[in-house]
């Protein structure tokens, strides 16, 4: 069974954790928005990396998921699967849960960069959570939840540049984004420099 994934493929959407047991958990999510019927045939549930359940698209949209130590840090995750088995990205429909986990993003990377210009993507600690982009500590765009990427354009060829990957509009009541020991939690940062002039 081969499965291609596809930024075609819309992903699942509201992706929450509704009970945490010692060894399970039950998880729910919403099906995309903007799929037409019939488009999704199934949801893939994964949990670090390991498919654990399949839900066929015209069941509930939720999932328990047994062997899910609440002690320990696990990144789940839902793809939608369509008939011809594209399925969508697993930033798209992400959490990690468990004792201590992180709310800022994980794996930022600057790809596709030229002399003035750079992708950025990263995988969000919740798929729920709004990004900010910040270059040089200037914010440059806030993307909506879901959204894992980001195209940086004007800048200056063959320099440095700072990026800083912020998750923010956290619904956690006893949660104040502000404190600074809380932005170390919320962001991440990477460098990259900017191709000479004339080189793409």
């Amino acid at each position: 069974m081969n499965l291609f994934f596809s930024v075609l493929v819309p992903p699942p959407v509201q992706l929450t954790l509704e009970r945490q047991l010692n060894k399970s958990i039950l998880i729910g999510w919403n099906p995309p928005p903007e799929a037409p019927p019939g488009s999704i045939e199934s949801y893939h549930v994964y949990v670090n990396g390991l498919l654990k359940t399949t839900v066929r698209a015209t069941e509930r949209t939720r999932a328990l998921v047994e062997g899910v130590d609440s002690t320990k840090l696990h990144r789940i995750s839902v793809r939608s699967v369509t008939p011809n088995r594209r399925t969508s990205r697993d930033a798209a429909c992400t959490m990690v849960i468990g004792k201590d986990s992180p709310l800022g993003p994980t794996s930022v990377k600057a790809t596709s960069i030229t002399s003035t210009s750079a992708v950025i993507s990263w995988l969000p600690s919740n798929s729920n959570f709004q990004h900010t982009v910040c270059v040089n500590n200037v914010e440059v765009r806030t993307v909506k939840p879901g959204v894992y990427r980001h195209t940086i354009t004007g800048l200056s060829p063959n320099t440095t540049y700072r990026v800083t990957i912020r998750a923010k509009n956290l619904r956690a009541p006893q949660f104040d984004e502000k404190a600074s020991k809380n932005q170390d939690r919320l962001s991440t940062t990477i460098e990259f420099r900017t191709l000479p002039k004339g080189e793409c």
